[in-house]
């Protein structure tokens, strides 16, 4: 029984990344390639067609963040607006951001491309480059051995790769480059010593969950679970102690959103409504000002949670959430609508919730498959 998923709160990159392609070279072909790693000068970025934006080198005296995604990726168009909070933020400071993409055989065309820059471009203030062949993504991706996007590359004021990973992890990084803290390898193992120290104690919640189930083990089904669930709220609530020496510990930590919703979490797990409510404000706040998606997703997805608020109390918070993604994202995007179908019909607004259903089913057309996928969905959120 799984309580208290890790893959819930987004804690890993596996959990909300875009597995690429896999390359099917050869050993004797990987051996030929050159290995990129931390400290190492960057790459060009070669063949490419600047779907938006003007031609942009690296230039020494700048970071930049090269960040790789496609078409067809929803994480990456989802940290899209988040590379733009960020870019707001240090752009005074030096800051660039450079989306880079190559043609594959997903749909990845220059003409996808375009597509999506005519709807959605106008929102991300940075060049988009379109390689017309795989020497970039070779030069970056392969021979970084990085398999799965989105990937941001941060490339220090030497024009050196300081940073190859996921662009959630950005908030850790960019903070330490820009007051001069940024020490290569090291900070990088410092940043993954924290992740560990809060898996740590968040793994409290799933072990005090596990023992209940293991002790308990016979008795009826209704009374296990509850069983489970209360030890898991109690183990929830020492967490909550634990977390102002984990933040005095680490204050840059203490201070990212995602952070701030891991509380959310596991304050909604330990059933302090109380305490998730202001949470959930104070973050829908900060998200809506920085254009935040996956901030205000979270949100969304914690308070419908069964595993995390079985009752379905005070969901007029992920309805808060949900509707303001449609407004930084729009009603083209199936996912958005039925995001916010589901929040409508947990709180009780039928109307609201079908609205969004049936534009959701607008948009997938003809595609009965995809009809299909909605109609169920949309099904399972009035139960």
């Amino acid at each position: 029984m799984r309580i208290f998923p890790h893959a819930l709160l987004g804690l890993f990159v596996a959990a909300i990344g875009c597995t690429a392609e896999e390359k099917k070279d050869t050993a004797e072909k990987k051996a030929e390639k050159p290995k990129l790693g931390i400290g190492d000068p960057t790459p060009a970025i070669v063949s490419a067609t600047w779907a938006k934006g003007p031609e942009t080198k690296i230039e020494k005296g700048k970071v930049y963040v090269v960040e790789f995604w496609a078409t067809w990726c929803g994480p990456c168009i989802k940290s899209m607006p988040h590379l733009t909070s960020l870019l707001e933020e240090y752009k005074g400071q030096g800051l660039n951001v450079i989306a880079v993409t190559t043609k594959d055989e997903n749909g990845n065309t220059q003409e996808a491309v375009q597509e999506f820059l005519k709807k959605r471009g106008t929102r991300f203030p940075f060049p988009f480059a379109f390689c017309t062949t795989d020497a970039t993504n070779a030069a970056f991706m392969d021979a970084s051995g990085t398999d799965g996007i989105p990937a941001s590359f941060v490339v220090d004021q030497d024009g050196k790769i300081a940073f190859i990973g996921h662009p959630s992890e950005l908030d850790d990084v960019l903070p330490r480059i820009f007051s001069g803290k940024w020490q290569g390898q090291k900070s990088i193992d410092e940043i993954q010593k924290e992740k560990d120290d809060l898996d740590a104690i968040l793994n409290r919640v799933q072990t005090a969950a596990e023992k209940a189930e293991k002790d308990n083990t016979g008795k009826g089904q209704e009374v296990v679970t509850q069983l489970v669930a209360d030890a898991a709220a109690a183990a929830a609530a020492d967490v909550l102690k634990a977390f102002p020496a984990y933040e005095k510990q680490y204050p840059i930590r203490a201070t990212q959103p995602v952070f701030t919703a891991v509380k959310l979490a596991v304050s909604l797990q330990a059933r302090k409504f109380d305490e998730a409510g202001p949470l959930s404000d104070s973050l829908i706040k900060q998200a809506v000002e920085k254009k935040d998606v996956q901030t205000l997703s979270r949100i969304r997805n914690f308070w419908l949670a069964k595993a995390l608020n079985p009752e379905r109390k005070s969901v007029g918070y992920a309805v808060k959430a949900a509707d303001e993604i449609v407004k930084i994202e729009g009603e083209e995007d199936i996912a958005v609508l039925l995001g916010a179908a589901e929040a409508h019909y947990a709180a009780g607004d039928k109307d609201k919730g079908k609205q969004y259903g049936d534009k959701a089913l607008q948009l997938a057309g003809t595609d009965k498959r995809a009809k299909d996928s909605i109609e169920k969905a949309l099904t399972g959120f009035q139960k």
